[in-house]
C-alpha cells in the first residue's frame, strides 16, 4: 500500500495527462497498482466483517430448549452443561454438527432465562405513607467538625421531607424524631416504612422493647443501663447472701407470675 500523498501525486499526473508508463517511469509504480488507485473513489478503510460460523440447525433447537427449561426445576448439579446437551443431540437425533453451533446456542439460551427471571416491581407510595432512616452529617458546632446523625422522614407520594439532627439512633432519637415532625406536619401517617430499623427497637415476648445503642459510651442513654464500675471481689458470706437474695427474688418472680402453681404446693404442703 502506497501513501495518500504518492496517490494524490499519481492522480495529479493522470489529470495532466500523462500516459501510466510516463508515471511509472516517475514514481515507480506498478501499472496495477496505479490502475487500482486511479479507479478508486473512497479511500477509507473498510470495516472487519466477522466470519461465518455455522449456528445449529432451527429443527433442533426446541429440543435443547425444552432441556434448559427443565433444567430450571432441578437442582443445579443435575442440570445440563453444553458438552452434555451436543451429547445427547449426537445420540437421540440425526444432528451431525459441531460442539461450538451448540455452546453457543446454550449460552444464548441461558442469558435470556436469566434475564426473564430478574423481574421488578414499581416502587408505587400512596398518600399517607413515609419511609425513615438514619444518615450521618457533619457539623460545625462551636467551630469543631463533629460527625452527627440525622433523623430523616419522607413522605414520597407528595415528595416532602422533613429531617432532625440528634448524637446518635437510638430507640429514643427515632421517637423523638416522629414527635417533632408529626406535631410540624400536624398529622400521623397511617404507615412509616424503617428503612433500617436498628435503633428503633425491637419486640420481645410480644412487647417493644428498646435496646442500648451499641455506639453509645454514656450508660444514661439506655432506659436500662446500670453502672459500668467492675463491682470488689465479693466475699463467702457475700456469695451466699447474694444466692439467697437471688434465689428469694425468682421464686418471688414465679409466685408473681404463676399464682396457681404456688397455690397448689402450698395446698399440698398443709
Amino acid at each position: 500500500m502506497i501513501s495518500m500523498p504518492m496517490i494524490e501525486s499519481v492522480r495529479d499526473m493522470s489529470r495532466r495527462g500523462l500516459a501510466n508508463a510516463d508515471i511509472q517511469r516517475e514514481t515507480g509504480i506498478s501499472q496495477p497498482t496505479m490502475r487500482k488507485y486511479l479507479a478508486m473513489d473512497d479511500f477509507s478503510p473498510k470495516m472487519p466483517t466477522a466470519s461465518g460460523r455455522g449456528s445449529m440447525p432451527d429443527p433442533y433447537k426446541p429440543l435443547v430448549d425444552a432441556v434448559l427449561e427443565a433444567d430450571r426445576h432441578v437442582w443445579r448439579k443435575q442440570r445440563h452443561t453444553a458438552k452434555r446437551v451436543w451429547e445427547r443431540l449426537t445420540a437421540e437425533t440425526p444432528y451431525e454438527g459441531g460442539y461450538g453451533a451448540v455452546k453457543r446456542h446454550v449460552r444464548e439460551r441461558k442469558a435470556q432465562m436469566r434475564a426473564s427471571d430478574m423481574a421488578y416491581m414499581e416502587l408505587v407510595w400512596a398518600p399517607g405513607e413515609a419511609q425513615a432512616d438514619f444518615g450521618d452529617v457533619d457539623v460545625l458546632p462551636g467551630g469543631a467538625r463533629t460527625r452527627m446523625h440525622f433523623f430523616a422522614l419522607s413522605f414520597p407520594f407528595s415528595n416532602m421531607g422533613f429531617c432532625q439532627l440528634f448524637a446518635g439512633e437510638t430507640s429514643e432519637c427515632v421517637c423523638q424524631g416522629l414527635k417533632d415532625v408529626f406535631e410540624h406536619v400536624g398529622g400521623v401517617p397511617h404507615r412509616i416504612v424503617f428503612d433500617n430499623a436498628t435503633g428503633a427497637g425491637r419486640k420481645i415476648g410480644g412487647t417493644a422493647a428498646t435496646r442500648r445503642p451499641r455506639r453509645s459510651s454514656s450508660p444514661e442513654c439506655g432506659p436500662t443501663a446500670g453502672s459500668r464500675r467492675r463491682s470488689p471481689t465479693p466475699t463467702p458470706a457475700t456469695r451466699r447472701a447474694t444466692s439467697s437474695a437471688r434465689s428469694a427474688g425468682r421464686a418471688g418472680a414465679c409466685s408473681r407470675r404463676c399464682p396457681r402453681w404456688t397455690t397448689s404446693r402450698s395446698s399440698t404442703r398443709s
